[in-house]
């Protein structure tokens, strides 16, 4: 009271002398003088405030509910898009590039969908057409000819077409692998290793393969030229065909030369034998001067081979295919020849299946009878027999040859139609033999639309095979 009559407010809380509980009292200042005081019971207070409390912490509780809930709405609204976003973005860098986001105007993710949508629809036309792109360099380097092998800076292997594949006999994935493991050619590796070393192409020729050899010219580069080197690339170019065809006509020039030296020189010596000896007797120079004949027959017979030759592998010899009766033609063949076989003592036999008609050129088809008989006489030991059989095939015709001689040795039966290769030159220049007729017997063949064979056993004789066009009704 104290307190209140000096204008403040005053307080306790004590044990009432009178009730004997505990009371908490305020003493206020009244307007006008005096003061004012008022008790109230602890207990009783403190239950109010329980309940006050109570009830705060109900309200407080729905109030966090309420505000969740309206949270939780707010977000889904607001952050609805921006997830959506996410989601296309991630879908995006997986390279799905199929997905797109939806714009609307006045909407402030707009831009940003926009700028995503666009930005996918750019990187799929970049990967359609880098995928165009490798699609083309895959099928144009599938087509090649020639075999393309690239490699990285470490040695591994990036790229083998199929030609090289072919040409190394290789199966599986390659890519990743060490190319040594993979090529495992020595000289190839040493192609790479100079190639690394260097700006310039390298150039060599080699020997590839393992179940068929051929002969390759192998350009190498690295790449990009200067700088820090990335890998190397090599071209293989298959000039097996080229490389034979220079041995054939280096083997042609030295055959041709040796072929044509040999008569010259029997002729060139022998005559200077006439010049420089006049005491010769009549006998003797008969006996040279018949020399000088015979090696110059021989020397025209090469010459006239070899114009003939010339003549039907430029396809210049003009021919008239008709209906031609292979019987009627090799019976007359057999009748020119009964002179020759008697005197070899040689037995001839020939058998046709179905109407022996084909359409050819006469001329062509007799020599190519004539010089096929010839060899069969030519190689065969008295007492042995040619047999001649023709036989329909088809909308062939089949020609058989076959003889019971001295056969071909099968390392040779894959030349037996060069020109100028002879099994035996000894015997085949004793017989007369240029060396051409079964190069001009082959040539031949395939010019009237036919293809020939032969097949032989050393010492049991040949069999040359051929086919003409049949006549069919």
């Amino acid at each position: 009271m104290r307190e209140a009559l000096v204008g403040r407010v005053g307080s306790d809380v004590r044990r009432s002398n009178t009730s004997g509980r505990e009371l908490h009292y305020f003493a206020l200042p009244c307007e006008g003088g005096g003061a004012v005081r008022v008790a109230s019971e602890v207990a009783v207070e403190a239950a109010s405030i329980a309940a006050l409390r109570s009830r705060l912490a109900q309200a407080a509780a729905l109030g966090l509910v309420v505000a969740t809930g309206a949270a939780w709405l707010l977000s889904r609204y607001a952050f609805g898009p921006i997830r959506e976003i996410r989601r296309v973005a991630a879908s995006i860098a997986e390279g799905h590039l199929d997905g797109r986001l939806p714009t609307s105007a006045g909407d402030e993710l707009s831009p940003i969908a926009g700028a995503i949508n666009q930005l996918a629809e750019q990187l799929r036309l970049r990967l359609e057409e880098v995928t165009q792109e490798k699609e083309q360099l895959r099928a144009v380097l599938e087509g090649m000819v020639e075999g393309v092998l690239v490699v990285d800076a470490k040695g591994s292997l990036l790229l083998a077409n199929s030609r090289l594949r072919e040409f190394y006999d290789l199966t599986g994935d390659l890519v990743g692998r060490p190319y040594v493991e993979v090529v495992r050619d020595a000289a190839v590796d040493g192609v790479l290793r100079e190639t690394a070393e260097s700006d310039a192409t390298v150039t060599r020729q080699l020997r590839v393969g393992r179940a068929v050899s051929r002969t390759v010219q192998v350009q190498a580069v690295r790449f990009p030229a200067g700088g820090t080197r990335a890998g190397s690339v090599a071209v293989f170019h298959d000039i097996s065909e080229l490389a034979r065809l220079e041995e054939v006509r280096r083997d042609f020039v030295a055959n041709a030369s040796h072929e044509l030296r040999t008569p010259l020189a029997a002729i060139r010596g022998f005559a200077e034998t006439l010049l420089e000896s006049p005491s010769l007797t009549d006998a003797e120079r008969r006996s040279y001067l018949e020399i000088i004949d015979r090696h110059a027959q021989r020397l025209a017979h090469i010459v006239h081979d070899l114009l003939e030759l010339s003549t039907v592998e430029r396809g210049r010899l003009r021919l008239e295919p008709v209906e031609v009766d292979v019987g009627q033609l090799v019976d007359s063949l057999i009748r020119d020849t009964q002179p020759r076989l008697r005197e070899r003592r040689l037995e001839i036999g020939y058998s046709a299946q179905g109407k022996a008609l084909a359409f050819a050129d006469p001329r062509a088809l007799e020599q190519v009878l004539i010089n096929l008989l010839d060899n069969a006489m030519k190689y065969s030991e008295p007492g042995g027999r040619i047999e001649l059989a023709v036989e329909e095939a088809g909308p062939k015709l089949r020609v058989r040859v076959r003889d019971t001689g001295i056969g071909i040795p099968e390392e040779d039966l894959g030349r037996i139609f060069e020109r100028f290769y002879r099994v035996d030159k000894a015997r085949s220049r004793a017989l007369g033999g240029t060396g051409l007729g079964l190069a001009i017997v082959k040539h031949l063949v395939q010019s009237l639309g036919g293809e020939i064979s032969v097949a032989s056993r050393l010492g049991e004789g040949s069999t040359f095979t051929f086919t003409l066009p049949r006549v069919q009704s």
